[in-house]
C-alpha cells in the first residue's frame, strides 16, 4: 500500500527498540548499584565516576524518549534520576563522601527507577494502543481505496504496478494478481495506441513535468473497448524524491458514446439542411412557372367554365402556399449556413410600423380581425433591416389571426424602454397551451402535430423570427394574457 501509515509504524518500532535497550541497561546498572549501595570510598574512584556518568547519559536518553511519547510518570522519574545522578556525580568529584547523603541518594535513585519503569510500562501500552489505532486507520483508508468508483493505480518510479483497487476487476474483468509487478509497457488492458501515450506522459511526470488529464482507450478481458479519463500525480517523500505515480482513471465511455451520437445527429441535421436547401431550389423554378402560367390563364380572354376556373384557383392558391414554404426553408438554410445578409439602416420604427399597417390588414380578412397600432408619440430610432422587420411582423400578425377568435382586435403596441424599443402583438385567442410553449421558437416545432393540426404552416415562422431578431441584437418571447389571448413581443436596441 502507499499510505503514510507505514511511516508511523517505523517511527514507533524504533522507539520500542530504544525502550527495550534502556530497560536492559537500567537492569544491569541496578545490579551494580545494589552491590555497592552502602560502600563509601574516600578515595577518588574513577569507576564510580564512570558509573554515575553512564547513569547520567541514560537519564538524558530517557529525557529524549519523554519528549517523543509525553508520559507524565516517566517525566517524574526523569526528574528524580537527573537530580540524583547530578548530585552523586558532584559529590564524587569533590571527594566528600557522606553516608547519610549516599543513603538518601540511593533511595531517590530507587524511587526514580520505579517511576521510570512505570513510565516505560505506560509507554508500551500507549505504543500498543497507537498500533491498534493505526491499524484501524489503515483499514479505513483501504476500504475507501477499494470502494472507490474510480480505477486507482499506483506505480513505482520505474512504472511497475504496485497496487490497484478492485474496480480494476469489476470494470475490465482482469485478475489483479496477474498484473502486480508488471511494467506499464505490459499493460494489455490499455490499447497499443493509448499505451504509447501513457508511457510518454508517465516519464514526463516522473521528470517533473505537469501533464493535464487526457483520454485513453481501454480493453477489457473480452477485448471490448472502453474509454477512460487518465489523471495522475507523482507521489514524493519528505525530501521531494519521487516514489511513484498515483493514477486515477474515470469511466467516460458513456459520455464518449453520447458525444458520438450528438456528432452523428449534427451530421444528419446538416445533411437534412443541405437536402432541404437543394429541394427548395429545385422546387422554386417549377413553382414560379406554375404560378406564372396559372395567373396568365386566369387573366386570359379564353372562356373557361366555372369548374375550370375553380380548378385554376386551387392550382394558383396551393402553388403560392408551396412557394411560401419554399421561401421559408431557403431563409432558414441561408441563415444557418451564414449566407443570409442583414442590411442595416437607421429609421424610426414607429413611423415604419404605421406605414406597414395597411399591408398587414389583408391578413385579418380570414376571420374579420382588426389591427390597431398603439403609438408612443416618441422618436424610436433603430438600426435594423426593414425587410426583415416586415417579415417578422407578417409572421406575428398572421399567427395572431390564425389562432385568434373571429372579430377580434389585434393590438400592435409600441413602448420605449431604457435602451430598447419593445413591440408587442396581442391577440384575443385562447393563448398557447402549456405543452407547446417550449416548442414555439424551435425549428419545425409543429411537425409532430401535422396530421391533427387545423392550421397551415410547418413550424418555421417563429423560428425565423427568433433568428432575425437575434441577428439584429434583440430578443423575442411570448406570454399568455391574464384574461385571454397571447402576447408575442420582441425588443431591439435604440440607436444612440
Amino acid at each position: 500500500m502507499f499510505f503514510d501509515v507505514d511511516n508511523f509504524k517505523k517511527d514507533y518500532a524504533v522507539l520500542k527498540y530504544l525502550i527495550i535497550f534502556l530497560l536492559i541497561s537500567l537492569g544491569i546498572l541496578t545490579i551494580f548499584l545494589w552491590l555497592a549501595y552502602f560502600e563509601v570510598s574516600s578515595s577518588f574512584d574513577i569507576g564510580s565516576i564512570f558509573f554515575k556518568s553512564t547513569y547520567l547519559i541514560l537519564t538524558i536518553s530517557s529525557f529524549l524518549i519523554v519528549l517523543k511519547i509525553n508520559i507524565r510518570t516517566l517525566v517524574l522519574g526523569r526528574i528524580f534520576v537527573t537530580y540524583s545522578s547530578l548530585d552523586s556525580l558532584l559529590t564524587e568529584l569533590k571527594n566528600t563522601p557522606d553516608l547519610s547523603r549516599f543513603y538518601i541518594e540511593g533511595e531517590m535513585i530507587t524511587l526514580s527507577l520505579l517511576f521510570i519503569g512505570m513510565g516505560f510500562y505506560f509507554a508500551v501500552l500507549e505504543d500498543k494502543n497507537t498500533e491498534e489505532k493505526l491499524k484501524k486507520s489503515e483499514e479505513k483508508y483501504h476500504q475507501i481505496f477499494e470502494s472507490s468508483p474510480e480505477l486507482i493505480v499506483f506505480l513505482d518510479k520505474k512504472g511497475n504496478l504496485i497496487t490497484v483497487n478492485k474496480r480494476f476487476t469489476d470494470w475490465l474483468g482482469y485478475k489483479i494478481d496477474n498484473f502486480l509487478g508488471k511494467n506499464i509497457k505490459e499493460f494489455v488492458f490499455i490499447s497499443s495506441k493509448s499505451r504509447a501515450k501513457a508511457i510518454k506522459n508517465f516519464l514526463n511526470r516522473v521528470d517533473g513535468k505537469d501533464i493535464s488529464p487526457y483520454e485513453i482507450e481501454l480493453l477489457d478481458k473480452n477485448k471490448r473497448k472502453f474509454f477512460g479519463m487518465f489523471s495522475a500525480t507523482v507521489v514524493k517523500n519528505k525530501e521531494g524524491e519521487a516514489l511513484g505515480d498515483l493514477v486515477m482513471i474515470s469511466d467516460i465511455t458513456r459520455r464518449k458514446r453520447i458525444e458520438k451520437e450528438i456528432k452523428n445527429l449534427k451530421e444528419l441535421d446538416k445533411t437534412k439542411d443541405e437536402f432541404l436547401n437543394v429541394a427548395a431550389h429545385e422546387f422554386k423554378s417549377p413553382l414560379s412557372s406554375i404560378i406564372g402560367m396559372g395567373q396568365i390563364l386566369e387573366k386570359s380572354k379564353n372562356k373557361l367554365s366555372s369548374e375550370q376556373k375553380g380548378y385554376l384557383k386551387v392550382i394558383i392558391k396551393e402553388s403560392l402556399r408551396l412557394n411560401w414554404v419554399v421561401k421559408q426553408i431557403l431563409t432558414v438554410t441561408r441563415f444557418e449556413t451564414g449566407k443570409a445578409v442583414i442590411e442595416r439602416e437607421v429609421f424610426d420604427l414607429e413611423e415604419f410600423l404605421d406605414f406597414l399597417i395597411p399591408s398587414l390588414e389583408p391578413l385579418g380578412t380570414r376571420n374579420n380581425s382588426k389591427i390597431k397600432l398603439t403609438k408612443t408619440g416618441k422618436k424610436l430610432k433603430i438600426a435594423a433591416d426593414k425587410s426583415r422587420i416586415s417579415s417578422v411582423m407578417y409572421n406575428l400578425v398572421e399567427n395572431a389571426v390564425k389562432y385568434g377568435k373571429d372579430d377580434q382586435i389585434i393590438e400592435i403596441k409600441l413602448s420605449k424602454l431604457k435602451n430598447d424599443v419593445k413591440v408587442e402583438v396581442i391577440d384575443q385567442g385562447e393563448g398557447v397551451p402549456i405543452q407547446f410553449q417550449d416548442k414555439l421558437f424551435v425549428k419545425f416545432g409543429q411537425l409532430e402535430n401535422y396530421l391533427r393540426r387545423a392550421h397551415e404552416g410547418i413550424g418555421l415562422g417563429l423560428y425565423i423570427c427568433k433568428i432575425v431578431i437575434n441577428k439584429m441584437g434583440g430578443e423575442i418571447g411570448f406570454k399568455n394574457n391574464e384574461i385571454q389571448g397571447s402576447n408575442f413581443y420582441f425588443s431591439l436596441p435604440l440607436k444612440k
